[in-house]
């Protein structure tokens, strides 16, 4: 498939450009902050990661029960595995149709790796998914967003006006992957098996690489930012979803 060729080539450049980035960090963090308040003390859940990418995520999920961490390309999972030698990685390609064998009682997916996937693929996911969630259970879902203030101020600023307004257009072509951007409307009709409980906005101020070295000067956090402009703008959005 096109988009495993993609993040295999990327995946050694992955946590240099994004992870250890200074957006990313921050970004990853107001994430964690967020989930941590949806999970409370819980330490006993059946988690089932999916577009775990270099498995950044996995030691903080693991305080809260058993991961079992998935992805598509297979280099981004060597490096999972290498930096969470113990723990139970997968490879799971999300555009076609799966099973599990035991069900899940929290399904998390953080940062873009669902913006890879068609809507017709989704709504298909929305019943997969739903099957292999326990009852109470929860779905944490992370997708970028169909619209950034701060991306199309950067690009209209650099007179790049393809790339101002590429959000708004749902789908650009990255490489020769496809990436659909998605609002929270267009995600209510997706996934209509499940009732969206809480949004959460981050990437509101640091929302890609070219920030990296105004948010370092400036010591941008986004908590002002988030604030004042609580979903609107924002580069990602968290999705907590549960069964209908």
């Amino acid at each position: 498939m096109p988009e495993t060729s993609v993040f295999d080539s990327k995946a050694s450049s992955y946590d240099r450009e994004f992870t250890h980035s200074y957006f990313g960090k921050i970004q990853r963090q107001n994430i964690h902050d967020f989930v941590k308040t949806q999970l409370g003390g819980k330490t006993n859940l059946e988690i089932l990661e999916i577009n775990c990418g270099t498995g950044e995520d996995i030691a903080f999920l693991q305080q809260f029960g058993a991961v079992t961490a998935t992805d598509v390309s297979a280099e981004m999972l060597e490096i999972a595995s290498r930096k969470n030698p113990q723990a139970n990685i997968q490879k799971l390609d999300l555009n076609s149709s799966f099973h599990f064998e035991r069900k899940f009682d929290l399904i998390f997916s953080n940062f873009g790796g669902l913006n890879c996937i068609t809507p017709e693929r989704l709504m298909e996911l929305n019943k997969e998914l739903r099957n292999i969630l326990n009852p109470g259970g929860q779905m944490i879902l992370t997708f970028m967003h169909s619209w950034s203030l701060m991306e199309f101020l950067y690009f209209f600023n650099k007179v790049k006006w393809k790339k101002a307004v590429r959000r708004m257009s749902k789908k650009v072509k990255f490489h020769e992957m496809d990436i659909y951007y998605y609002s929270a409307k267009d995600l209510d009709n997706i996934f209509s098996d499940f009732r969206i409980e809480k949004k959460y906005a981050t990437g509101i101020l640091l929302s890609g690489a070219y920030m990296n070295w105004l948010g370092k000067k400036l010591k941008i956090t986004e908590k002002k930012a988030q604030w004042m402009f609580p979903m609107w703008g924002a580069d990602h959005r968290v999705y907590v979803m549960k069964r209908r």
